[in-house]
């Protein structure tokens, strides 16, 4: 089954960063793991698409994002860990 999310591109945590963590919330990021098909207006006020494969790796202790547009043109990857001993996520 595949998600839709309408995102800007750009993800960020940033409003987490910094603020008192739980242990536990170093799973609040998993309702993100799973397939997303992507939609965003560009710059020239067309629409465009894409998909967004996140998924669990290295025993499940880091979250791993692959996007890619329909034409082929813009390819990332990102890379998110929880911090067990300062409570905090740091995304790459």
């Amino acid at each position: 089954m595949r998600k839709i999310l309408y995102v800007m591109l750009l993800w960020s945590i940033s409003p987490l960063y910094g603020q008192s963590l739980t242990e536990q919330d170093s799973t609040l990021f998993d309702f993100w793991i799973g397939e997303w098909d992507l939609t965003w207006t560009n710059a020239e006020g067309k629409i465009d698409k894409g998909t967004n494969h996140i998924t669990k790796i290295l025993d499940g202790k880091v979250i791993q994002e692959n996007f890619s547009d329909a034409a082929g043109k813009f390819k990332g990857t990102s890379i998110s860990v929880y911090d067990r001993r300062k409570k905090t996520w740091h995304q790459a």
